[in-house]
């Protein structure tokens, strides 16, 4: 009798803890990414614009968020402030306007969806471009755009008056890399190659005035006759 009442205790226990693994959601994490037009910026130029887009992936189906937020760094004396646009995961129209909120800054990007709105039509419900930004370069240098804050909340499914925090991944930097233009590379060898031929004829023009010195500083020789004569003749 005892072993009975023991393994019937057993199995409880066994099969509640598989209802309460089974009963908790797991859930992928996210991703936030950035992402760049051109693709290549190992070697734009001065004045070029480049446009930076921030994504968000991970978000199974169903899912939903009702704040995100992202912060991306830079060298602002290199590309400037900012021009920051929503993106197309946004709700449209926003439960309400205060609920994307985007802070350019000199050397910062800085985005945040906050919604009050209980339905999922005012909520983040898919993957894709959270916000993108654009900046202008300023002469030649290097830096990197760098992801250096991200947030999220999470409607729980099993819950939807209680609000989750999800795991959240970050992407690599973006390395930037500006280069000479080619006619201003070109324009400056020419330069160079101008410089280098009148360098040599000046060396050529003094060469022939010290040779030319030379020659009249000599003393000159005297002929029999007492009259004086270049060193030219006999």
């Amino acid at each position: 009798m005892r072993h009975v009442v023991l393994r019937n205790a057993v199995s409880g226990f066994v099969v509640g803890a598989l209802l309460v693994c089974g009963g908790t959601p797991s859930y992928a994490g996210l991703l936030i990414s950035l992402s760049s037009a051109p693709s290549d910026l190992g070697n734009v130029h001065a004045t070029d614009l480049v446009r930076v887009d921030v994504n968000l992936s991970g978000l199974g189906a169903g899912e939903e968020l009702t704040t995100l937020s992202a912060r991306v760094t830079f060298d602002g004396g290199f590309l400037g402030t900012p021009s920051i646009s929503p993106g197309d995961i946004l709700p449209v129209p926003l439960d309400d306007p205060l609920d994307f909120l985007a802070t350019p800054d000199l050397g910062a990007a800085d985005a945040t969806f906050l919604t009050l709105g209980t339905l999922p039509a005012s909520h983040i419900t898919s993957n894709g471009v959270f916000y993108s930004f654009d900046v202008a370069v300023h002469g030649l240098g290097m830096s990197e755009f760098a992801l250096t804050f991200v947030d999220a909340q999470q409607v729980d499914p099993q819950d939807p008056q209680n609000l989750i925090t999800p795991s959240i991944s970050v992407g690599e930097p973006l390395a930037i890399n500006s280069v000479p233009e080619p006619s201003t590379f070109a324009l400056g060898c020419c330069g160079i190659g101008a410089l280098v031929a009148i360098r040599r004829r000046m060396r050529r023009t003094t060469r022939r005035r010290n040779s030319s010195r030379r020659c009249w500083s000599e003393p000159q020789k005297t002929n029999a006759s007492g009259l004086h004569s270049p060193l030219f003749s006999r």
